[in-house]
């Protein structure tokens, strides 16, 4: 379940609070340091949330819902510098476009209440130039592509034009099941109850994968500490 704070990029602030759950951590020290965001969430019908347009209000484009016709077009919203549909391997077929994506997704699932997709919200440090904020969230839907076996669509966000412009950010939606020749098959690891992949355990792994991400792209003279526990 995500924890609703707040949701910003790596910005320097004096304070030494730690906020943790299982799909989000921020981290804090005493100090000038960075804050590293990174929110997990799945997305539920339960929930009420259409995954197609989600899609689409992310990559700021038009999808339409194959089950009722309804077209959503949020083609006026702004921010969005880059975008990828990416498979989990070089070597796997995948979707050309986030429609034909998202409604085979949604296909995929029978159950009302079913989980169609989980996003992973990133924070991408102010400090690193477009470019290298772009590699860093490509490095992450490459590496939950691999380790799920899935599809993420992803894309990257520049900062709100009236808010605070250190805060980039990147949204990657995942599909919740495994992929094999663009037909989905069984639920992912971390969507099961059981398994080597689920649980509290996981959502560490995650939070340790995406400190050393961080840690890989930020310069060496750039002021930042962590402490994941």
């Amino acid at each position: 379940m995500a924890l609703r704070t707040q949701q910003h990029s790596p910005v320097f602030r004096q304070t030494h609070k730690k906020v943790r759950s299982h799909g989000k951590q921020l981290i804090r020290h005493i100090g000038r340091v960075a804050i590293f965001h990174l929110r997990i969430t799945p997305l539920s019908r339960a929930d009420g949330v259409n995954v197609i347009q989600t899609a689409a209000r992310y990559a700021a484009t038009v999808l339409t819902d194959h089950r009722t016709g309804e077209r959503y077009d949020f083609t006026k919203v702004t921010g969005v510098v880059y975008q990828e549909i990416i498979g989990p391997g070089a070597g796997e077929r995948c979707w050309p476009d986030r429609q034909s994506l998202w409604v085979a997704a949604e296909q995929a699932e029978k159950r009302r209440d079913a989980r169609v997709a989980r996003e992973y919200q990133l924070a991408l440090p102010h400090e690193l130039s477009a470019t290298q904020r772009i590699e860093l969230a490509r490095r992450w839907g490459r590496f939950i592509a691999e380790r799920y076996h899935i599809v993420v669509d992803l894309t990257v966000q520049a900062p709100p034009s009236e808010g605070d412009q250190r805060n980039h950010y990147a949204k990657v939606l995942a599909t919740t099941r495994q992929v094999s020749a663009m037909v989905f098959g069984d639920k992912a690891g971390i969507e099961l109850c059981s398994g080597a992949q689920c649980g509290p355990k996981e959502y560490r792994l995650l939070h340790r994968q995406w400190q050393q991400f961080i840690g890989d792209a930020l310069p060496a003279n750039a002021a930042h500490s962590t402490d994941i526990r």
